[in-house]
C-alpha cells in the first residue's frame, strides 16, 4: 500500500477504494470534544467514548449506505454519546460479549432534554461540513 503524504489531496475514487477515514472536523458536544471521520466503505458508525490518551471522543460513520443513513448514524452516535455523558447509559448483563445490544437507555425528561439540547447544538456546527463531505465522497446518488 502507498503512503499518504501529510497534506496530499486524494481523488474521491483513491478515498474510496483505500479504506482510508476521512476527517470532517472537530466539534463541541455538550462538555466533551468529538473529532467526527467518514469512512466510505463502512455501513456502520462507532465511537470511542473513553479514548485512551486522548481527551477527544472519536466518531467513524459509515456512508456505504448513502447520504440520509449516514446523517441518521452521525446522529446515533452523537446520542449514545450524550446519554453516556449523563449517566443514562446501563449495561443490563455482566456477559461481556462483543456488541452493543446488552446496553439500554433510561432518563427523565429532564435529562432527555439536555441530550437533544446538547446534540443539537453539535449537529448545527458539525452538519454543513458534514453534508459537503458526504456529498463528494457518498457512492450512492
Amino acid at each position: 500500500m502507498r503512503k499518504i503524504r501529510k497534506g496530499q489531496v486524494l481523488s474521491k475514487k483513491q478515498v474510496i477504494s483505500s479504506g482510508l477515514k476521512v476527517r470532517v472536523g472537530k466539534y463541541q458536544l455538550g462538555w466533551r470534544w468529538v473529532e467526527v471521520f467518514l469512512s466510505p466503505k463502512s455501513e456502520n458508525g462507532s465511537g470511542q467514548f473513553c479514548p485512551t490518551g486522548s481527551d477527544v471522543t472519536e466518531l467513524v460513520i459509515g456512508l456505504s449506505d448513502g447520504p440520509q443513513v449516514a446523517v441518521a448514524i452521525l446522529l446515533h452516535e452523537a446520542m449514545e454519546a450524550v446519554l453516556w455523558d449523563l449517566d443514562c447509559s446501563y449495561r443490563l448483563s455482566s456477559n461481556w460479549a462483543v456488541g452493543s445490544g446488552l446496553y439500554s437507555f433510561h432518563m427523565t425528561h429532564a435529562q432527555y432534554s439536555e441530550a437533544t439540547d446538547r446534540v443539537g447544538f453539535f449537529l448545527a456546527k458539525c452538519l454543513p461540513e458534514f453534508q459537503k463531505l458526504v456529498k463528494h465522497l457518498s457512492p450512492k446518488k
